[in-house]
């Protein structure tokens, strides 16, 4: 019998069945459900967040890039060289 599976003695019959529900993960991914996929509005507020979330900093990221990449180049940088 693969390692995987674990038997259950359940008023006499052997029942096989995967040792994933004992597993700290999957204890997780059910508490993650129950909390924030179950219902719609959760849901769905859930994605609201998320995409909030993943938009700044995605934004954030990129504004940094960009800044490094063009160093010395831009008006904030040279700015000091044209006021009296």
């Amino acid at each position: 019998m693969p390692s995987f599976l674990i038997s259950l003695r359940v008023c006499g019959e052997e029942q096989k069945t995967s040792g994933l529900e004992e597993s700290s993960s999957f204890q997780l991914n059910m508490a993650l459900y129950e909390l924030l996929f179950k219902r719609t509005s959760t849901l769905a507020l859930t994605v609201v967040v998320g995409a909030f979330v993943f938009e700044r900093s995605f934004d954030v990221l990129i504004d940094g890039i960009f800044d490094k990449i063009n160093e010395g180049k831009q008006w904030k940088d040279i700015k000091k060289n044209y006021e009296t």
